[in-house]
Protein backbone atom coordinates (compact mmCIF):
# COMPACT_ATOMS: atom_id res chain seq x y z
CA UNK A 1 0.00 0.00 0.00
CA UNK A 2 1.41 3.25 -0.85
CA UNK A 3 1.61 6.46 0.83
CA UNK A 4 -0.27 9.68 0.02
CA UNK A 5 1.12 13.06 1.26
CA UNK A 6 -0.76 14.60 4.26
CA UNK A 7 -1.93 17.78 2.46
CA UNK A 8 -3.95 17.54 -0.89
CA UNK A 9 -2.14 17.95 -4.06
CA UNK A 10 -2.50 21.85 -4.88
CA UNK A 11 -3.79 21.89 -8.81
CA UNK A 12 -3.08 25.34 -10.51
CA UNK A 13 -6.59 26.56 -12.26
CA UNK A 14 -6.65 26.80 -15.83
CA UNK A 15 -5.63 30.48 -17.52
CA UNK A 16 -9.07 32.34 -17.97
CA UNK A 17 -10.14 32.39 -21.49
CA UNK A 18 -12.11 34.91 -22.73
CA UNK A 19 -15.70 33.88 -24.95
CA UNK A 20 -16.63 37.40 -25.78
CA UNK A 21 -16.45 37.17 -30.00
CA UNK A 22 -14.84 40.74 -30.05
CA UNK A 23 -11.87 39.98 -27.52
CA UNK A 24 -8.38 39.24 -29.11
CA UNK A 25 -7.08 35.92 -29.10
CA UNK A 26 -5.69 34.67 -26.14
CA UNK A 27 -1.83 34.70 -26.53
CA UNK A 28 0.73 35.27 -24.49
CA UNK A 29 2.53 38.56 -24.76
CA UNK A 30 5.49 40.18 -23.41
CA UNK A 31 3.06 42.54 -21.64
CA UNK A 32 5.56 44.42 -18.33
CA UNK A 33 3.96 47.45 -17.09
CA UNK A 34 6.99 49.96 -15.95
CA UNK A 35 4.96 49.91 -12.67
CA UNK A 36 3.25 47.79 -10.54
CA UNK A 37 -0.50 47.55 -11.53
CA UNK A 38 -2.70 47.06 -9.12
CA UNK A 39 -6.42 46.74 -8.77
CA UNK A 40 -7.11 48.73 -5.58
CA UNK A 41 -10.94 49.58 -4.02
CA UNK A 42 -11.97 52.38 -2.94
CA UNK A 43 -11.24 53.92 0.77
CA UNK A 44 -14.44 53.12 2.13
CA UNK A 45 -14.71 49.49 0.65
CA UNK A 46 -14.85 46.88 3.27
CA UNK A 47 -12.03 44.35 2.26
CA UNK A 48 -13.30 41.96 4.98
CA UNK A 49 -16.39 41.61 2.64
CA UNK A 50 -14.68 40.75 -0.24
CA UNK A 51 -16.65 37.98 -2.44
CA UNK A 52 -14.60 35.11 -4.25
CA UNK A 53 -14.19 36.78 -7.55
CA UNK A 54 -13.08 40.20 -5.79
CA UNK A 55 -10.56 38.36 -3.68
CA UNK A 56 -9.21 36.56 -6.85
CA UNK A 57 -8.94 40.15 -8.49
CA UNK A 58 -6.50 41.57 -5.48
CA UNK A 59 -2.80 41.78 -6.79
CA UNK A 60 -1.35 44.52 -5.18
CA UNK A 61 1.50 42.25 -4.47
CA UNK A 62 2.08 41.28 -8.03
CA UNK A 63 4.35 43.33 -10.56
CA UNK A 64 4.07 41.37 -13.24
CA UNK A 65 0.19 41.18 -13.92
CA UNK A 66 -1.17 39.15 -17.39
CA UNK A 67 -2.80 41.73 -19.17
CA UNK A 68 -5.37 38.92 -20.12
CA UNK A 69 -6.56 38.76 -16.58
CA UNK A 70 -10.20 39.82 -16.24
CA UNK A 71 -10.18 43.08 -14.55
CA UNK A 72 -12.32 43.08 -11.26
CA UNK A 73 -14.34 40.08 -11.85
CA UNK A 74 -15.66 40.92 -15.54
CA UNK A 75 -14.85 39.29 -18.74
CA UNK A 76 -12.99 42.54 -19.37
CA UNK A 77 -9.31 42.39 -19.87
CA UNK A 78 -6.68 45.14 -20.47
CA UNK A 79 -6.11 44.03 -23.80
CA UNK A 80 -9.54 44.39 -25.04
CA UNK A 81 -9.59 47.66 -23.16
CA UNK A 82 -6.65 48.97 -24.47
CA UNK A 83 -7.85 47.75 -28.17
CA UNK A 84 -11.21 49.79 -27.76
CA UNK A 85 -8.95 52.92 -26.97
CA UNK A 86 -6.86 52.67 -29.88
CA UNK A 87 -9.91 52.24 -32.08
CA UNK A 88 -11.28 55.45 -30.67
CA UNK A 89 -7.96 57.43 -30.59
CA UNK A 90 -5.67 56.07 -32.89
CA UNK A 91 -2.17 54.74 -32.63
CA UNK A 92 -1.72 57.18 -29.73
CA UNK A 93 -2.43 54.78 -27.33
CA UNK A 94 0.65 52.79 -25.89
CA UNK A 95 0.66 49.28 -26.24
CA UNK A 96 2.20 48.72 -22.71
CA UNK A 97 0.59 51.68 -20.64
CA UNK A 98 1.25 52.34 -16.76
CA UNK A 99 -2.06 51.66 -15.26
CA UNK A 100 -3.85 50.98 -11.77
CA UNK A 101 -7.99 50.16 -11.33
CA UNK A 102 -10.19 51.06 -8.92
CA UNK A 103 -13.43 49.84 -7.87
CA UNK A 104 -15.65 52.78 -7.47
CA UNK A 105 -18.74 51.31 -6.06
CA UNK A 106 -19.62 47.63 -4.36
CA UNK A 107 -22.58 46.32 -6.15
CA UNK A 108 -25.38 44.97 -3.29
CA UNK A 109 -25.29 41.68 -3.94
CA UNK A 110 -27.84 40.65 -0.96
CA UNK A 111 -30.87 42.27 -2.65
CA UNK A 112 -32.18 41.12 -5.78
CA UNK A 113 -31.74 44.16 -7.62
CA UNK A 114 -28.45 44.32 -8.39
CA UNK A 115 -27.00 47.36 -9.39
CA UNK A 116 -23.93 47.70 -11.78
CA UNK A 117 -20.22 46.94 -11.04
CA UNK A 118 -18.45 50.41 -11.96
CA UNK A 119 -14.31 50.61 -11.70
CA UNK A 120 -12.25 53.31 -13.04
CA UNK A 121 -8.95 52.19 -14.93
CA UNK A 122 -5.98 55.56 -14.75
CA UNK A 123 -3.43 55.68 -16.88
CA UNK A 124 0.15 56.56 -16.73
CA UNK A 125 0.59 57.76 -19.91
CA UNK A 126 1.13 61.77 -20.73
CA UNK A 127 -0.70 62.46 -23.96
CA UNK A 128 -2.60 65.12 -23.31
CA UNK A 129 -4.98 64.27 -25.74
CA UNK A 130 -5.62 60.41 -24.20
CA UNK A 131 -7.84 60.61 -21.31
CA UNK A 132 -6.03 60.13 -17.99
CA UNK A 133 -8.95 57.44 -17.11
CA UNK A 134 -11.87 55.51 -17.97
CA UNK A 135 -14.64 53.99 -16.39
CA UNK A 136 -15.42 50.54 -17.39
CA UNK A 137 -19.51 50.09 -16.23
CA UNK A 138 -20.96 46.15 -16.54
CA UNK A 139 -24.31 44.88 -15.38
CA UNK A 140 -22.81 42.45 -12.54
CA UNK A 141 -19.71 40.55 -11.75
CA UNK A 142 -19.40 38.00 -14.07
CA UNK A 143 -19.91 35.11 -11.56
CA UNK A 144 -23.62 36.30 -10.63
CA UNK A 145 -25.07 37.42 -14.18
CA UNK A 146 -27.53 34.01 -14.17
CA UNK A 147 -29.57 35.54 -11.33
CA UNK A 148 -29.60 39.13 -12.39
CA UNK A 149 -32.01 39.76 -15.32
CA UNK A 150 -33.15 43.06 -13.53
CA UNK A 151 -29.61 44.16 -13.32
CA UNK A 152 -29.30 43.06 -17.24
CA UNK A 153 -32.76 44.62 -17.94
CA UNK A 154 -31.29 48.19 -16.65
CA UNK A 155 -27.74 48.36 -18.27
CA UNK A 156 -29.37 47.39 -21.48
CA UNK A 157 -31.71 50.72 -20.97
CA UNK A 158 -28.62 52.69 -19.98
CA UNK A 159 -26.81 51.91 -22.91
CA UNK A 160 -29.98 52.58 -25.23
CA UNK A 161 -30.14 56.12 -23.40
CA UNK A 162 -25.97 56.62 -23.68
CA UNK A 163 -26.54 56.25 -27.74
CA UNK A 164 -29.11 58.76 -27.86
CA UNK A 165 -27.61 61.42 -25.69
CA UNK A 166 -24.36 61.23 -27.56
CA UNK A 167 -26.35 62.70 -30.38
CA UNK A 168 -26.63 65.74 -28.12
CA UNK A 169 -23.87 67.21 -27.11
CA UNK A 170 -25.57 69.60 -24.85
CA UNK A 171 -26.74 67.16 -22.61
CA UNK A 172 -24.92 66.48 -19.30
CA UNK A 173 -24.22 62.98 -20.03
CA UNK A 174 -20.37 61.60 -19.87
CA UNK A 175 -18.57 61.09 -23.03
CA UNK A 176 -18.92 57.62 -24.11
CA UNK A 177 -16.36 55.46 -26.19
CA UNK A 178 -17.29 51.87 -26.33
CA UNK A 179 -20.86 50.70 -25.81
CA UNK A 180 -20.75 46.82 -26.09
CA UNK A 181 -24.28 45.79 -25.04
CA UNK A 182 -24.29 41.68 -24.33
CA UNK A 183 -22.36 39.05 -25.65
CA UNK A 184 -21.98 34.99 -25.82
CA UNK A 185 -22.11 35.18 -21.87
CA UNK A 186 -25.22 38.19 -21.75
CA UNK A 187 -23.25 40.47 -20.51
CA UNK A 188 -22.26 43.94 -21.51
CA UNK A 189 -19.83 46.94 -21.37
CA UNK A 190 -19.64 50.73 -21.11
CA UNK A 191 -16.55 52.25 -21.48
CA UNK A 192 -16.99 56.28 -20.38
CA UNK A 193 -15.32 59.06 -19.61
CA UNK A 194 -14.15 59.88 -15.94
CA UNK A 195 -16.75 62.47 -14.86
CA UNK A 196 -14.03 63.20 -12.00
CA UNK A 197 -11.36 64.25 -13.89
CA UNK A 198 -12.07 67.93 -13.91
CA UNK A 199 -15.16 68.14 -11.44
CA UNK A 200 -16.39 67.38 -8.02
CA UNK A 201 -18.53 64.96 -7.43
CA UNK A 202 -21.28 66.34 -4.99
CA UNK A 203 -22.33 64.65 -1.38
CA UNK A 204 -25.49 62.83 -1.55
CA UNK A 205 -25.63 64.05 2.75
CA UNK A 206 -24.88 67.77 2.01
CA UNK A 207 -26.98 68.09 -1.01
CA UNK A 208 -27.22 70.55 -3.66
CA UNK A 209 -26.99 74.69 -2.85
CA UNK A 210 -29.36 76.74 -4.78
CA UNK A 211 -27.11 78.20 -7.56
CA UNK A 212 -26.26 74.08 -8.32
CA UNK A 213 -30.23 73.31 -8.00
CA UNK A 214 -30.64 76.29 -10.59
CA UNK A 215 -28.08 74.77 -13.28
CA UNK A 216 -29.24 71.32 -12.32
CA UNK A 217 -33.03 72.09 -13.54
CA UNK A 218 -31.93 73.99 -16.67
CA UNK A 219 -29.79 70.92 -18.22
CA UNK A 220 -33.31 68.52 -17.25
CA UNK A 221 -34.85 71.48 -18.97
CA UNK A 222 -32.75 70.29 -22.07
CA UNK A 223 -33.36 66.93 -21.68
CA UNK A 224 -37.12 67.42 -21.46
CA UNK A 225 -36.84 69.56 -24.14
CA UNK A 226 -34.88 67.59 -26.51
CA UNK A 227 -36.82 64.33 -25.38
CA UNK A 228 -40.18 66.24 -27.04
CA UNK A 229 -38.57 67.41 -29.84
CA UNK A 230 -36.65 63.96 -31.28
CA UNK A 231 -39.00 61.18 -29.87
CA UNK A 232 -36.42 58.23 -31.62
CA UNK A 233 -35.78 57.34 -27.74
CA UNK A 234 -39.35 56.37 -27.09
CA UNK A 235 -38.89 53.28 -29.25
CA UNK A 236 -36.20 51.89 -27.33
CA UNK A 237 -36.69 52.49 -23.91
CA UNK A 238 -39.76 51.07 -21.90
CA UNK A 239 -41.80 52.26 -18.75
CA UNK A 240 -40.06 50.75 -15.82
CA UNK A 241 -41.34 47.55 -14.28
CA UNK A 242 -43.39 47.10 -10.90
CA UNK A 243 -40.71 44.94 -9.27
CA UNK A 244 -38.13 48.49 -9.88
CA UNK A 245 -40.82 50.18 -7.45
CA UNK A 246 -40.88 47.30 -5.02
CA UNK A 247 -37.29 47.85 -4.47
CA UNK A 248 -37.58 50.90 -4.59
CA UNK A 249 -40.47 51.45 -1.69
CA UNK A 250 -38.62 48.68 0.49
CA UNK A 251 -40.31 47.43 3.54
CA UNK A 252 -42.97 49.92 4.58
CA UNK A 253 -42.79 48.76 8.46
CA UNK A 254 -39.11 49.03 8.37
CA UNK A 255 -39.13 53.04 7.05
CA UNK A 256 -42.16 53.88 9.53
CA UNK A 257 -39.83 51.85 12.53
CA UNK A 258 -37.00 53.95 12.00
CA UNK A 259 -38.45 57.13 11.34
CA UNK A 260 -40.41 56.98 14.53
CA UNK A 261 -37.03 56.57 16.12
CA UNK A 262 -36.19 59.78 14.84
CA UNK A 263 -39.35 61.16 16.47
CA UNK A 264 -41.73 61.30 13.12
CA UNK A 265 -45.68 60.80 15.03
CA UNK A 266 -47.13 57.48 14.44
CA UNK A 267 -50.06 59.11 12.96
CA UNK A 268 -48.15 60.69 9.85
CA UNK A 269 -47.39 57.50 8.73
CA UNK A 270 -51.62 56.13 9.61
CA UNK A 271 -52.53 59.52 6.58
CA UNK A 272 -49.69 58.65 4.34
CA UNK A 273 -49.52 54.74 3.92
CA UNK A 274 -51.40 55.22 0.94
CA UNK A 275 -48.70 56.41 -0.69
CA UNK A 276 -46.26 53.79 0.11
CA UNK A 277 -47.41 51.16 -2.39
CA UNK A 278 -46.10 49.93 -5.11
CA UNK A 279 -48.87 50.03 -7.61
CA UNK A 280 -49.18 53.95 -6.54
CA UNK A 281 -45.72 54.33 -7.73
CA UNK A 282 -45.93 52.47 -10.73
CA UNK A 283 -48.99 54.21 -12.03
CA UNK A 284 -47.76 57.64 -10.83
CA UNK A 285 -44.61 57.25 -12.99
CA UNK A 286 -46.52 56.19 -16.08
CA UNK A 287 -49.63 57.34 -16.11
CA UNK A 288 -49.09 61.11 -14.56
CA UNK A 289 -48.33 63.03 -18.08
CA UNK A 290 -51.84 61.81 -19.53
CA UNK A 291 -53.82 62.61 -16.18
CA UNK A 292 -52.04 66.00 -16.31
CA UNK A 293 -52.22 66.59 -19.92
CA UNK A 294 -48.62 67.01 -21.26
CA UNK A 295 -46.42 65.23 -23.52
CA UNK A 296 -44.05 62.97 -21.72
CA UNK A 297 -40.54 63.19 -21.56
CA UNK A 298 -37.53 61.00 -20.88
CA UNK A 299 -36.61 61.04 -17.30
CA UNK A 300 -33.44 60.42 -15.79
CA UNK A 301 -35.27 59.27 -12.70
CA UNK A 302 -32.02 59.21 -10.09
CA UNK A 303 -31.23 63.15 -10.14
CA UNK A 304 -30.10 62.60 -6.58
CA UNK A 305 -26.99 64.67 -5.73
CA UNK A 306 -24.15 61.68 -5.67
CA UNK A 307 -25.08 61.72 -9.36
CA UNK A 308 -24.28 64.96 -10.27
CA UNK A 309 -20.93 66.36 -11.16
CA UNK A 310 -20.03 69.89 -10.36
CA UNK A 311 -17.22 72.16 -11.68
CA UNK A 312 -16.15 75.87 -10.80
CA UNK A 313 -16.93 78.75 -13.53
CA UNK A 314 -16.06 81.82 -11.77
CA UNK A 315 -17.12 82.47 -8.38
CA UNK A 316 -20.26 80.18 -8.84
CA UNK A 317 -20.51 75.68 -9.18
CA UNK A 318 -22.02 75.09 -12.55
CA UNK A 319 -23.27 71.12 -13.29
CA UNK A 320 -20.40 69.62 -15.79
CA UNK A 321 -22.15 66.03 -15.73
CA UNK A 322 -25.13 63.65 -14.72
CA UNK A 323 -23.74 59.90 -14.39
CA UNK A 324 -26.19 56.82 -13.66
CA UNK A 325 -28.84 56.55 -16.46
CA UNK A 326 -29.78 53.01 -15.50
CA UNK A 327 -33.62 54.31 -14.05
CA UNK A 328 -34.20 56.21 -17.79
CA UNK A 329 -37.80 55.80 -18.67
CA UNK A 330 -40.78 57.33 -20.01
CA UNK A 331 -42.64 59.97 -17.53
CA UNK A 332 -43.68 62.90 -16.65
CA UNK A 333 -41.20 65.70 -16.41
CA UNK A 334 -42.11 66.66 -13.12
CA UNK A 335 -40.79 63.66 -11.62
CA UNK A 336 -37.15 64.67 -11.95
CA UNK A 337 -38.21 68.11 -11.14
CA UNK A 338 -39.53 67.17 -8.05
CA UNK A 339 -36.81 64.83 -6.76
CA UNK A 340 -34.25 66.87 -7.90
CA UNK A 341 -35.73 69.50 -5.55
CA UNK A 342 -36.76 67.48 -2.31
CA UNK A 343 -34.20 64.97 -2.47
CA UNK A 344 -31.36 67.28 -2.60
CA UNK A 345 -32.07 70.99 -0.65
CA UNK A 346 -32.25 71.39 2.88
CA UNK A 347 -35.56 72.25 4.17
CA UNK A 348 -35.64 75.59 4.39
CA UNK A 349 -33.66 76.51 1.14
CA UNK A 350 -36.49 74.29 -0.69
CA UNK A 351 -39.18 76.37 1.29
CA UNK A 352 -37.67 79.90 0.27
CA UNK A 353 -37.27 78.83 -3.47
CA UNK A 354 -39.48 76.59 -5.06
CA UNK A 355 -41.71 78.90 -6.14
CA UNK A 356 -38.67 80.37 -8.37
CA UNK A 357 -36.79 77.37 -9.21
CA UNK A 358 -40.11 76.31 -10.97
CA UNK A 359 -40.24 79.50 -12.80
CA UNK A 360 -36.47 79.05 -14.03
CA UNK A 361 -36.93 75.58 -15.52
CA UNK A 362 -40.26 76.88 -17.25
CA UNK A 363 -37.71 79.74 -18.78
CA UNK A 364 -35.22 77.60 -19.55
CA UNK A 365 -38.05 74.84 -21.18
CA UNK A 366 -39.57 77.66 -23.56
CA UNK A 367 -35.92 78.37 -24.54
CA UNK A 368 -34.91 75.48 -25.59
CA UNK A 369 -38.41 74.45 -27.16
CA UNK A 370 -37.71 77.91 -29.21
CA UNK A 371 -40.84 79.65 -27.76
CA UNK A 372 -43.70 76.72 -28.28
CA UNK A 373 -43.46 74.92 -25.35
CA UNK A 374 -46.76 72.97 -24.48
CA UNK A 375 -46.16 73.35 -20.75
CA UNK A 376 -47.55 76.19 -18.53
CA UNK A 377 -46.08 77.61 -15.18
CA UNK A 378 -49.52 76.38 -13.65
CA UNK A 379 -49.10 72.91 -15.22
CA UNK A 380 -45.33 72.67 -13.81
CA UNK A 381 -46.94 73.87 -10.34
CA UNK A 382 -49.72 71.37 -9.83
CA UNK A 383 -47.66 68.30 -11.35
CA UNK A 384 -44.70 69.65 -8.43
CA UNK A 385 -47.55 69.38 -5.83
CA UNK A 386 -48.79 66.17 -7.80
CA UNK A 387 -45.17 64.53 -7.15
CA UNK A 388 -44.79 65.49 -3.74
CA UNK A 389 -45.87 62.03 -2.39
CA UNK A 390 -44.04 60.06 -4.90
CA UNK A 391 -40.58 61.94 -3.83
CA UNK A 392 -41.71 61.28 -0.33
CA UNK A 393 -41.78 57.57 -1.02
CA UNK A 394 -38.69 57.01 -3.01
CA UNK A 395 -36.66 59.73 -0.54
CA UNK A 396 -37.41 57.88 2.63
CA UNK A 397 -36.67 54.43 1.25
CA UNK A 398 -33.00 55.69 0.32
CA UNK A 399 -32.74 57.29 3.86
CA UNK A 400 -33.44 53.73 5.58
CA UNK A 401 -30.98 52.24 2.78
CA UNK A 402 -28.75 54.47 4.09
CA UNK A 403 -28.57 54.47 7.82
CA UNK A 404 -25.62 52.59 8.57
CA UNK A 405 -23.88 55.43 7.58
CA UNK A 406 -22.41 58.01 9.64
CA UNK A 407 -23.93 61.57 9.70
CA UNK A 408 -26.72 61.55 7.79
CA UNK A 409 -28.99 63.71 9.91
CA UNK A 410 -29.25 66.24 6.49
CA UNK A 411 -31.08 62.97 4.97
CA UNK A 412 -33.08 62.66 7.84
CA UNK A 413 -34.34 66.21 8.05
CA UNK A 414 -35.12 66.29 5.04
CA UNK A 415 -36.96 63.24 4.87
CA UNK A 416 -38.90 64.08 8.12
CA UNK A 417 -39.54 67.33 6.35
CA UNK A 418 -40.96 65.55 3.28
CA UNK A 419 -43.15 63.43 5.48
CA UNK A 420 -44.56 66.42 7.80
CA UNK A 421 -45.68 68.24 4.20
CA UNK A 422 -47.20 65.36 2.88
CA UNK A 423 -49.10 64.37 5.88
CA UNK A 424 -50.43 67.95 6.45
CA UNK A 425 -51.23 67.78 2.41
CA UNK A 426 -53.83 64.28 3.14
CA UNK A 427 -55.43 65.70 6.41
CA UNK A 428 -55.91 68.75 4.36
CA UNK A 429 -57.54 67.12 1.66
CA UNK A 430 -59.45 64.69 4.06
CA UNK A 431 -60.60 67.89 6.03
CA UNK A 432 -61.77 69.47 3.14
CA UNK A 433 -63.11 66.88 0.39
CA UNK A 434 -61.13 68.94 -2.10
CA UNK A 435 -57.49 68.35 -3.67
CA UNK A 436 -54.59 69.89 -2.10
CA UNK A 437 -53.70 73.34 -2.42
CA UNK A 438 -50.84 74.64 -4.61
CA UNK A 439 -47.86 75.74 -2.40
CA UNK A 440 -46.74 78.42 -4.27
CA UNK A 441 -49.87 79.70 -4.46
CA UNK A 442 -50.89 79.33 -1.10
CA UNK A 443 -50.53 83.44 -0.51
CA UNK A 444 -53.54 84.00 -2.99
CA UNK A 445 -55.62 81.60 -0.35
CA UNK A 446 -55.77 83.36 2.53
CA UNK A 447 -58.99 84.55 2.64
CA UNK A 448 -60.03 82.31 5.74
CA UNK A 449 -59.69 82.37 9.90
CA UNK A 450 -58.10 79.99 11.64
CA UNK A 451 -60.31 77.52 12.79
CA UNK A 452 -62.19 78.26 16.21
CA UNK A 453 -60.46 77.70 19.60
CA UNK A 454 -57.24 77.35 17.34
CA UNK A 455 -54.17 77.75 19.95
CA UNK A 456 -50.86 77.97 18.53
CA UNK A 457 -48.09 76.13 20.85
CA UNK A 458 -47.25 78.33 24.25
CA UNK A 459 -50.97 80.69 23.24
CA UNK A 460 -53.56 81.37 24.31
CA UNK A 461 -56.80 80.88 22.66
CA UNK A 462 -57.90 82.92 19.88
CA UNK A 463 -61.13 83.05 19.73
CA UNK A 464 -62.94 84.12 16.52
CA UNK A 465 -63.64 87.58 15.35
CA UNK A 466 -65.32 88.80 12.53
CA UNK A 467 -63.32 90.36 9.55
CA UNK A 468 -64.16 91.42 6.15
CA UNK A 469 -63.39 88.12 4.35
CA UNK A 470 -64.85 87.11 0.99
CA UNK A 471 -66.37 83.78 2.30
CA UNK A 472 -66.60 81.32 -0.73
CA UNK A 473 -70.22 80.15 -1.21
CA UNK A 474 -71.49 77.26 0.64
CA UNK A 475 -71.00 74.60 -2.30
CA UNK A 476 -67.44 75.31 -2.00
CA UNK A 477 -65.28 74.32 0.92
CA UNK A 478 -63.23 76.38 3.33
CA UNK A 479 -59.38 76.75 1.88
CA UNK A 480 -57.04 76.87 4.21
CA UNK A 481 -53.05 76.92 3.90
CA UNK A 482 -50.74 75.21 5.61
CA UNK A 483 -46.55 75.98 5.84
CA UNK A 484 -44.93 73.97 2.77
CA UNK A 485 -41.78 73.91 4.94
CA UNK A 486 -43.00 71.01 7.29
CA UNK A 487 -42.38 72.53 10.33
CA UNK A 488 -43.32 70.34 13.48
CA UNK A 489 -44.27 73.43 15.81
CA UNK A 490 -47.93 73.24 15.21
CA UNK A 491 -48.67 69.38 14.09
CA UNK A 492 -51.60 69.15 16.26
CA UNK A 493 -53.66 71.14 13.97
CA UNK A 494 -53.69 70.56 10.12
CA UNK A 495 -56.19 72.78 8.96
CA UNK A 496 -54.87 76.53 9.80
CA UNK A 497 -53.94 80.14 8.01
CA UNK A 498 -50.03 80.82 7.76
CA UNK A 499 -48.53 83.91 6.20
CA UNK A 500 -45.40 81.63 3.93
CA UNK A 501 -43.86 85.07 3.51
CA UNK A 502 -43.08 85.29 7.58
CA UNK A 503 -43.69 81.86 8.75
CA UNK A 504 -46.01 82.91 10.97
CA UNK A 505 -49.93 82.34 11.61
CA UNK A 506 -51.78 84.76 10.47
CA UNK A 507 -53.60 87.25 12.79
CA UNK A 508 -56.79 89.20 12.44
CA UNK A 509 -56.30 92.83 10.74
CA UNK A 510 -59.25 93.86 13.37
CA UNK A 511 -57.42 92.68 15.95
CA UNK A 512 -54.39 94.31 15.23
CA UNK A 513 -56.19 97.53 14.73
CA UNK A 514 -57.70 97.35 18.27
CA UNK A 515 -54.17 96.18 19.66
CA UNK A 516 -52.58 99.08 18.24
CA UNK A 517 -55.57 101.53 19.31
CA UNK A 518 -55.12 100.29 22.87
CA UNK A 519 -51.26 100.60 22.67
CA UNK A 520 -51.95 104.60 21.69
CA UNK A 521 -54.50 105.07 24.38
CA UNK A 522 -52.03 104.08 27.38
CA UNK A 523 -49.02 105.11 26.00
CA UNK A 524 -50.02 108.75 24.04
CA UNK A 525 -53.64 109.71 25.33
CA UNK A 526 -53.24 108.60 29.24
CA UNK A 527 -49.23 110.40 29.12
CA UNK A 528 -51.01 113.23 27.97
CA UNK A 529 -53.93 113.86 30.04
CA UNK A 530 -51.93 113.13 33.52
CA UNK A 531 -49.20 116.18 32.03
CA UNK A 532 -52.23 118.45 31.55
CA UNK A 533 -54.02 117.26 35.23
CA UNK A 534 -50.80 118.12 36.77
CA UNK A 535 -50.03 121.64 34.81
CA UNK A 536 -53.09 122.27 35.78
CA UNK A 537 -52.84 121.72 39.47
CA UNK A 538 -49.68 123.13 39.84
CA UNK A 539 -50.47 126.96 38.20
CA UNK A 540 -48.63 126.03 35.39
CA UNK A 541 -51.18 127.76 32.88
CA UNK A 542 -51.82 130.84 34.47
Amino acid sequence: MGCRPSTPEVVPSPPVISEVPSDPKNHRSSFRPSISSLQIPKGDYNIDQLTESDAASEHSGDNEQDPHECIYGTDITLEWLLQRLKEKFGSKVPAEPQWITERLNRPHWNVEYATSSVVRVTFGWEDEELPKSVVIKTPVAKGLREESEEGKYHFIIECNVYEWTQRYPKLASPRIFTIRKHSKEGSGVVIMQDASVNSIQCDAIKGLKVDVMRDLLKHLAYLHAASMKHTSWSTLIADLPPSYYAYVLGNFEDIKNFFERKEVDHSRFVHTAKYFNTEYLHTTATESADHLKVPKVLVHGEPYASNIFVSKDGKSQVVSSVIDWTECHSGCFAEDLCKAICWNMAPKDRTDNTANLLEGYHYHLVRYCNGECPITVDAIRKAYDKFLPFAMVSFAGKVVHAKNKPDIEPLVERAKALIQQVYATARLAMSSNAPPPSYDESAKQLTQPPPPGFMPSGSMPVQPQPQAVTIPPPSQPPIYVIRPDGCHEYDHCAVQVYNTQCHEPCVDYNRRRRIACALFFFLVIIPLFVFFVVAISSGMFR
